[in-house]
């Protein structure tokens, strides 16, 4: 809803040699919950972060790459996105990241459309550029409704952006403050 009222706020960074437009950046993830919790023109934010990119997972068919995006644990609640099955990210996850929320393509597409997909664990592995990263078990939570996604750009999975996260840059999406 109103997303008229949403905001991307990115760092301008100066560029060399002078004279280019500067580049664009997005902000750390504490620089993100500072603007999340000073700001007065915005009534709530989210991050997204780089995520976990390209993983094989195995689905019904074998083993399949799948892209994945991490937002903060609060994005689909501020874009008052609900889950077709289960739930999205919230407070619990925080503490405990190791959950995935599955677009409705993945689900129906590597998972059968499986009713029973809500509270699986399922292996992700990293793809052919990640060497030596482990496998991470992720328990499924909740499946996105259809034509449903955020971050600017469709993912196959996402998993939860937390306080742990500072290995890179985060994108804010904010929403304006009532009268801004």
């Amino acid at each position: 809803p109103e997303p008229d009222r949403l905001v991307r706020m990115v760092e301008n960074v100066p560029h060399l040699p002078k004279g280019r437009p500067p580049l664009q950046r997005g902000l750390s993830y504490s620089e993100f919950l500072e603007w999340r919790a000073q700001s007065k023109t915005l009534s709530d934010a989210y991050a997204v972060g780089g995520g976990p990119g390209q993983r094989l997972v195995h689905g019904t068919q074998g083993w399949v790459g799948l892209i994945g995006t991490m937002p903060s644990t609060n994005a689909f609640e501020m874009l008052r996105m609900h889950a077709l099955l289960g739930r999205t990210f919230d407070e619990r996850d925080e503490q405990d990241p190791n959950v995935v929320v599955l677009s409705y393509d993945t689900w129906k597409t590597h998972f059968n459309s499986d009713p029973a997909i809500v509270g699986t664990a399922i292996e992700f592995r990293a793809g052919a550029l990640m060497n030596g990263v482990p496998p991470r078990l992720m328990t499924v939570v909740g499946v996105l409704p259809e034509g449903v996604a955020i971050a600017n750009s469709w993912a196959d999975y996402y998993w939860p952006l937390t306080r742990s996260y500072t290995s890179a840059r985060v994108e804010l999406i904010g929403q304006l403050a009532p009268g801004v």
